[in-house]
Formats: structure tokens, sequence, C-alpha cells
């Protein structure tokens, strides 16, 4: 592979990822994708939060 092809990946490589980004950015900011979201019930707060009192109690 030649320089200038490493160089070409290299730019499509940037540039896809960055377009990516933007089309998931522009998406969100036009209410034309909502992104995943992840909700706990208060009994699984509960139980988090015991967890992780727990995990005080070894350090």
């Amino acid at each position: 592979m030649t320089f200038s092809e490493i160089s070409m990946q290299s730019f499509a490589d940037h540039y896809g990822m960055f377009r990516t980004q933007f089309d998931k950015a522009l998406a969100f900011m036009t209410g034309g994708d909502i992104p995943p979201s992840m909700s706990l019930t208060s009994d699984e707060i509960k139980t988090l939060k015991k967890w992780l009192d727990e995990g005080d109690e070894y350090h």
C-alpha cells in the first residue's frame, strides 16, 4: 500500500467517523432520533445503593 493510499484511507476513516457522529447529533437535535435510555425502579435503586454501601465496608 502506498503512502497516498494510507493517507486517503486515514482521511476516509476520520471523515466517516465524524460524519456518523454529526448525523447522530443532527437527528437528535431535530427530534428525528431519540437516544436509548435506561431507567431503574425504586426497588432496583435501593438494591444498587445497598450494593454500593456494602462495597464501602471493604475499603
